[in-house]
């Protein structure tokens, strides 16, 4: 009459149930399959464990051996192995060798999310003339794309793209995990299929793309347009790739000053045309505003002028245009009898 399950846990029968604990963590971490051990023997570790921490189960085990056993026992073929693994090692638990969360089991929880490749962000330089109007830019890119007609799976780490090992350090075992240095992490490797009409064996291709790149009239500067999955592509078929993030940079117009969507335009003046006035033409991007400035009455150094609904504009909203006025005053000094005739002038102006 032989009792089996003892031996594959490597424990004595009067073993306490702490014992059969440790001993079942440190054989199903050495037979687990996606460590590459074998499968069959990780079910026998599991289904020991799960006898001889049963009270009642290892009684009657005890009693009958192996073979008798067996073939009373209702759960023989109902168990789930993973589940009294994952009840040890799942769920944020605490891994009772390594001291903190195996790494092993966070890749084994997370093996089925899906991850998105990096986003590529890239800068587009506009005149403010296109940024009034709006623009229409056609752009050709190219897509470095891996080929997974032409994979498979690497057999250095079997698919999981970490290499494990164990190091011991004292009275203590670590377990180690680094990518794969075949497969730099993705689990795949090329077949080199020469035939492929993709890659012709290379594993990877260039696909080129054209994207249409409407910009809204009275865009400002840091607006971005996004193109959903044109940026890094993935590395794993389970994984999606990242978008392209053109960024609008507005170059600064020789003319005129932008505040949102105002434009601000300097003048210089003469002290004469401060006070008499005089005829400007402002050369506006639809038509050149035509002014007279004597509108505005004497004009002010430091005061704004605002031309409304002159500046940019949206589909919705315009901006106003702005003067700035800069006055060249006489340098001379005057004499007492100029002074004594402007006197009478300036006096109801004052």
């Amino acid at each position: 009459m032989g009792h089996k399950f003892y031996d594959i846990l490597g424990v004595s029968k009067d073993a306490s149930k702490e014992d059969i604990k440790k001993a079942y963590k440190r054989m199903a971490i050495q037979h687990h399959p996606d460590k590459g051990g074998d499968p069959e023997k990780f079910k026998d570790v599991a289904r020991a464990y799960e006898i001889l921490n049963d009270d009642d189960k290892k009684r009657k085990y005890d009693q009958l051996g192996d073979e008798r056993f067996e073939r009373t026992d209702i759960n023989e073929h109902g168990f789930d192995p993973n589940s009294i693994f994952e009840q040890f090692f799942g769920g944020g638990g605490f891994h009772p060798f390594f001291g903190g969360e195996d790494q092993f089991m966070r890749q084994h929880r997370h093996e089925n999310v899906r991850k998105k490749a990096r986003n590529v962000h890239h800068v587009i330089q506009i005149s403010n003339n296109e940024a009034y109007f709006g623009a229409h830019k056609t752009l050709k890119i190219s897509i470095q794309k891996k080929c997974f007609k032409c994979l498979k799976t690497c057999d250095n780490c079997q698919g999981r793209g970490q290499v494990n090992s164990m190091q011991r350090m004292g009275p203590f075992t670590t377990m180690v995990s680094q990518p794969c240095h075949i497969c730099n992490g993705s689990g795949k490797v090329s077949t080199n299929n020469s035939s492929c009409g993709d890659c012709k064996g290379k594993g990877e291709y260039t696909e080129e793309k054209i994207i249409e790149l409407k910009i809204p009239m009275g865009v400002e500067m840091g607006h971005k347009l996004v193109f959903n999955g044109f940026g890094e592509q993935p590395q794993s078929e389970n994984d999606v790739p990242g978008d392209l993030a053109l960024e609008i940079f507005v170059q600064p117009d020789p003319l005129f000053e932008r505040n949102g969507l105002d434009l601000i335009y300097k003048v210089t003046i003469s002290f004469q045309e401060s006070i008499l006035g005089k005829h400007i033409s402002i050369p506006h991007y639809e038509n050149s505003v035509e002014l007279n400035i004597s509108k505005f009455g004497i004009i002010q150094p430091n005061k704004n002028y605002t031309i409304p609904d002159k500046g940019m504009k949206t589909t919705s909203n315009k901006g106003n245009l702005i003067l700035k006025f800069n006055i060249n005053y006489p340098s001379q000094v005057l004499s007492e009898e100029i002074k004594n005739k402007l006197a009478p002038l300036l006096s109801p102006l004052s």
